[in-house]
């Protein structure tokens, strides 16, 4: 197992921060970004995440057309987002590190079906509303498995975060989203008019072997307090 040139496997760093109300600088304890992307990596509301392993992307190199401000959710954008996938999940692995405080679901389209509509194995039963709940939701579009009750979810989802202006973000893998057959529906293409439509510049993998100056920077990022 690689040991993370930054920390020396240490997770705790002290780490110079700006006071947002004050304006001083002040020293803090903050875990090393290979700790936080570990994380990142086994958090059950990331799972589309969960491949990545220890790799991630800095924060300052995520793709400068992704606008989402944890403080202002209801001015961020609602994308529809076409890449490559790995560049689709460092990215978002890198805003999570970003905005640590955000609550972020990063999913496959029939999860939403499977997580958020069917009754669960332990008996719960879920609604779609329960998706609300979250700062920003990321969803593929790449269900090959034909089920007639996901296009009425996506749409409801789509729909009910756009109303209570929570932003959502959807993976768009095919040519148009007529292709993304199992998702498509006409009220969803009607949901998504409003919608920017970016395409990422394709990223590599970064992990905590060969360390870069960016990556040095990387580790010291966090929110001010």
């Amino acid at each position: 197992m690689t040991t993370c040139p930054l920390c020396n496997d240490s997770p705790l760093q002290v780490v110079r921060v700006k006071s947002k109300r004050y304006g001083f600088v002040h020293a803090a304890c903050k875990p090393c970004i290979c700790y936080r992307s570990k994380g990142v990596t086994t958090n059950q509301n990331l799972r589309l995440l969960a491949f990545l392993g220890d790799e991630y992307l800095p924060p300052e190199e995520i793709d400068p057309q992704l606008d989402f401000d944890f403080d202002n959710l209801s001015k961020c954008p609602n994308y529809i987002i076409k890449s490559s996938y790995d560049s689709l999940c460092l990215n978002v692995k890198g805003i999570v590190l970003k905005n640590e405080e955000a609550l972020i679901y990063a999913c496959r389209s029939i999860d939403i079906l499977h997580n958020f509509y069917v009754e669960q194995a332990d008996g719960g039963h879920p609604k779609l509303s329960d998706t609300d709940k979250y700062d920003l939701m990321v969803i593929t579009l790449d269900t090959e498995e034909k089920n007639l009750r996901l296009k009425n979810c996506i749409a409801q989802v789509v729909y009910s975060r756009r109303s209570i202006k929570k932003p959502t973000w959807l993976y768009q893998p095919k040519a148009s989203l007529a292709q993304c057959v199992q998702e498509y529906s006409p009220e969803l293409e009607m949901y998504l008019e409003s919608y920017k439509t970016v395409t990422l510049a394709d990223k590599r993998r970064h992990s905590t072997d060969g360390i870069t100056k960016s990556k040095q920077q990387a580790s010291r990022f966090g929110r001010n307090t």
